[in-house]
């Protein structure tokens, strides 16, 4: 049965797979300076038919960014096309809920600071065609957070918004509103893979506690030895799913940066950090050089992971779970090459903040 249910969607993926771009691919990008060259040959490598030819003169780079993201989360959209099994089907409907909870978290921004204009909208929303419900009424008549909150209460995002808003009509603090908010929207990623059986259960489990335990190393090390925040503030921040919730970080709170990192890397076991002594010998580096470079091998550490799922989980929900991060790396890597040209870093430079995909 689980053949039946998972061939087409791995064959579909399998082809889409081939077309991801390769290290050469990257070079060329690194090579051409000029925007609108890499724009065109972008768009003929992903296939991305979101604007005309004409509107390329008048794309910059956010608007890049953001055209190639609706363009991944449609590709998303169509291995739904090939989808028949109940897990595959609610593997989806997260998928939906990602693109619903960016979009509200954009929303309650604008509201809260009152920078609400609809005119804006395909500024900063990702308006996704064929949905099972659209954000544009909304979009047009709210202009406050009452409003949103009786959008909210019609969907799936009820129960994680209704707790957040509680506090927040207390503290008036949007930063602690959204923490809330994404803690909430974890866990119940993490209820609906609780619901699911076999393999499908044990790996969209797998997948989520070591996308939070990358989630809340980074969150870590950046806001306690980058910005010097107290343990209290940064457990806010902390999604308790996973082998590094508050419990183990609270252990690291005393820590220097160099021993915390040991402590990390043998916490991580599916990581390969090596010797953590080695990010102190040059004397030039930094803090933010290394909290990157730990940022870097956990990705990629996450792509061999996901790499195996797809060639050793054919037909459960892990394949289509590690084409989707493949995916993502594969636009956070054009989007550094296309940031790191505006700014004038070196091709060295950009390639040492790559990913390998292929």
């Amino acid at each position: 049965m689980r053949i039946i249910y998972y061939s087409p969607v791995y064959s579909y993926l399998k082809a889409h797979l081939s077309k991801m771009l390769s290290w050469q691919d990257y070079e060329t990008l690194l090579k051409q300076k000029d925007l609108k060259t890499n724009i065109i040959f972008l768009f003929n490598k992903l296939s991305v038919s979101l604007v005309s030819v004409r509107a390329i003169d008048d794309l910059i780079e956010e608007r890049l960014e953001h055209l190639l993201k609706i363009n991944l989360i449609l590709l998303f959209q169509k291995i739904g096309i090939f989808a028949k099994g109940k897990s595959i089907k609610k593997f989806f409907k997260l998928i939906y809920m990602f693109v619903d909870f960016y979009n509200l978290k954009i929303l309650l921004r604008s509201v809260t600071f009152e920078q609400y204009k609809y005119d804006d909208i395909e500024k900063y929303y990702l308006m996704i065609p064929n949905k099972r419900y659209y954000f544009h009424d909304i979009l047009r008549n709210v202009d406050n957070l009452g409003k949103i909150f009786l959008f909210v209460d019609r969907t799936v995002f009820k129960k994680i918004f209704s707790k957040a808003f509680i506090d927040f009509d207390k503290t008036k603090d949007l930063e602690i509103f959204e923490d809330l908010m994404s803690k909430e929207f974890y866990k119940l990623l993490s209820d609906e893979a609780d619901s699911l059986f076999g393999a499908d259960k044990r790996i969209s489990k797998e997948f989520l506690e070591k996308i939070c335990d990358m989630e809340n190393i980074y969150t870590f090390l950046r806001l306690k030895f980058l910005y010097n925040k107290e343990f209290v503030f940064i457990k806010q921040k902390i999604i308790n799913i996973g082998s590094v919730s508050n419990g183990f970080l609270s252990s690291l709170n005393d820590l220097s940066f160099k021993e915390a990192l040991k402590k990390i890397s043998l916490q991580i076991r599916w990581c390969n950090f090596g010797n953590t002594d080695i990010f102190f010998k040059n004397e030039n580096i930094n803090v933010v050089d290394i909290i990157n470079k730990i940022q870097l091998i956990m990705q990629a550490a996450m792509v061999k992971y996901c790499r195996k799922l797809i060639n050793f989980e054919k037909f459960s929900i892990g394949a289509p779970l590690g084409f989707c991060y493949l995916k993502q790396i594969e636009l956070n890597n054009i989007i550094k090459i296309l940031i790191g040209l505006k700014i004038g870093f070196s091709e060295e430079e950009i390639k040492n903040n790559l990913i390998i995909l292929k």
